[in-house]
Parts: C-alpha cells; structure tokens; sequence
C-alpha cells in the first residue's frame, strides 16, 4: 500500500531538569554542599528583644485565704498552649507553679471571679487573646 500514511506513535517528551535542588525529605541523607540559610535562629532568641513589653514580675493573687502566682502564659510550651486553649482549669493550673496547681484547682471559685483573674492575668502580662491561640502568640 504505497502512499498510505500510518499514525506513528509518539513518544513523550523528556521532563527538563532544572538546576534547583530538591527539599531533602526526610531520612534523606544527601551531603549538602551548602548548608541552606537560617532564616530564624529560635536558640539565639531573647524574650526581651522578642517582647520588648514584657512584664518579669508574676502575676500574684489571693483567694480562699491563700496567695496563689501565675507566670506570663507565653512562658508555657506551645503544646500546653494547644492543650490549655481548649480546657481553661488546665491551663491556669499550666501557668502556675507546680506545688500550687493542684491546690489551687480543688478550691471552688464562681464564674465571675475567675473572669476577674483571667482579665487582670491578661491585663498584668499585656496579653491579649488568651482564648485564641492567633491572638495569644502575636501579643
């Protein structure tokens, strides 16, 4: 069958390479002959220059007749953080010291007094947000 034309099939095309490296994935153990950029370096960083507003002194009050401390909660670990946001009793017994927190959480307190501690907490620490993670981070 001269002059008859039969599809050829084709071929795909080769990817293009690019000169870019690829992100190592984990586990990958590639020697890197540039160490890649710090863009944040959390091990050098300072509360002070990160806070500059910070308040050093805890936040001190009384009730059932006891004296009772909590710390700025932007001291606490991040999972607390996420722990906390989500149960208000835990986070207040995170914030404060060890040999109060259980103490302090057997002792009954009406709603509206412990509105008046979270509200002078935040306000003692400048805080702002301490029900939103977003709000409590960025203050």
């Amino acid at each position: 069958m001269a002059g008859s034309t039969t599809p050829r099939k084709r071929t795909p095309a080769k990817k293009a390479t690019t000169a870019k490296q690829k992100p190592l994935a984990a586990g990958d153990e590639r020697d890197l002959t540039e160490a890649p950029e710090i863009i944040l370096d959390l091990d050098a960083l300072d509360k002070a220059d990160y806070v500059p507003d910070a308040v050093l002194k805890p936040f001190v009050f009384k009730h059932a007749e006891k004296t009772w401390q909590l710390a700025d909660p932007r001291d606490l670990d991040w999972r607390d953080l996420m722990r906390g946001l989500r149960n208000p009793a835990a986070f207040m017994g995170m914030a404060m010291p060890q040999d109060q927190q259980e103490a302090f959480l057997e002792q009954p307190c009406p709603g509206w007094k412990m509105d008046a501690i979270f509200s002078n907490w935040q306000a003692h620490y400048k805080v702002t947000g301490l029900g939103d993670l977003n709000g409590l981070l960025a203050s």
